[in-house]
């Protein structure tokens, strides 16, 4: 069940892409610049990383450690 809840948050990451873009190309204010790029760049490294995460699973099986390294790492709260 895991696994289909990792699937579906990385299609809903890529559909909130959308708003992200219109967002980032309508921002002008130079003093918002830098969270303008951080944010994009931070969510598109995480689609990226729970993407493999959800391939590694498929491949590696339910037992395997790295998938769960992964989610670890991936966990954006204790950032």
């Amino acid at each position: 069940m895991a696994w289909y809840a990792m699937v579906a948050g990385v299609i809903g990451a890529i559909l909130a892409a959308i708003p992200c873009l219109i967002d980032f190309f309508s921002i002008t204010d130079p003093r918002a610049g830098k969270v303008r790029m951080t944010h994009p760049v931070l969510n598109a490294a995480l689609v990226v990383l729970y993407s493999v995460n959800v391939w590694i699973r498929t491949v590696l099986g339910p037992d395997a450690a790295l998938p769960l390294l992964l989610s670890v790492v991936g966990w954006r709260d204790w950032w």
